[in-house]
């Protein structure tokens, strides 16, 4: 009897987290993304999103802090809202927050992930497409 196997649409960081928390847990898991890892770090600027500490705690338990060097943290946000009576303030934070650059980011994690035996497919997806997907019949979006 095979085990439990989960299909993943979409490897953005929902999508990679949820595969690579699936693969500590022995579950096989394809991730179906319509880029490779190549592509991704050869794209424009998608994002850069900010990694809070809950995120940075969530990377460590899956073992996937990669930048750990507090070179990359930052602690507060500066705030500024225009208008006739400009509003300025800066928002410190409880513990340091990062941002990596997505096509660094996405695929180092993807990288992770098929090093972990989990399965990329590079297909587009639409929502007729899924049934003819190569994996298993449910599959989770992320």
């Amino acid at each position: 009897m095979r085990g439990k196997q989960i299909g993943i649409i979409g490897a953005g960081i929902a999508g990679l987290h949820l595969g690579l928390y699936l693969r500590q847990h022995d579950i096989d898991v394809t991730i179906v993304t319509d880029r490779t890892a190549e592509q991704y770090s050869k794209a424009r600027l998608l994002n850069t999103a900010a990694h809070f500490a809950v995120t940075i705690e969530r990377e460590k338990v899956l073992g996937v802090d990669h930048w750990a060097n507090p070179e990359f943290h930052y602690v507060c946000h500066n705030h500024s809202f225009g208008g006739p009576q400009r509003l300025e303030f800066r928002g410190d934070f409880m513990r340091p927050s990062r941002a990596i650059d997505h096509r660094i980011y996405l695929p180092k994690l993807m990288h992770d992930f098929e090093a972990r035996n989990g399965k990329i497919e590079i297909a587009t997806v639409e929502k007729q497409s899924i049934p003819s997907l190569n994996v298993p019949q449910a599959a989770a979006i992320a």
